[in-house]
């Protein structure tokens, strides 16, 4: 080293403090939080129409326009979503 002393001698006498800083609560974090203009980071509930009787799948198809236009015409006609419409086809197929 060069000799000069760069202040590393002095870092022997840093004490911390005897007693921890209080720590607010979340309702006044929240409140300082709201006063500073930030958007609460808590999660937005999710809003739901219909609660799922069971688990769904996926299906994709790509049927004709003239199939396509029965199906929604039906689903429409009977106010059925497109799942719920299915299985009044198919309990009506007998399948």
């Amino acid at each position: 080293m060069s000799g000069r002393e760069l202040g590393f001698s002095k870092l022997g006498h840093i004490k911390p403090d005897t007693a921890p800083a209080p720590q607010p609560t979340d309702s006044e974090i929240d409140r300082i939080g709201d006063l500073q203009g930030f958007p609460s980071r808590e999660p937005v509930q999710k809003i739901v129409r219909r609660q799922k009787t069971e688990p769904s799948a996926n299906l994709n198809m790509r049927p004709t326009i003239t199939v396509y236009n029965r199906f929604v015409s039906f689903a429409i006609r009977e106010n059925l979503s497109y799942p719920d419409a299915l299985k009044v086809l198919m309990e009506r197929a007998g399948v």
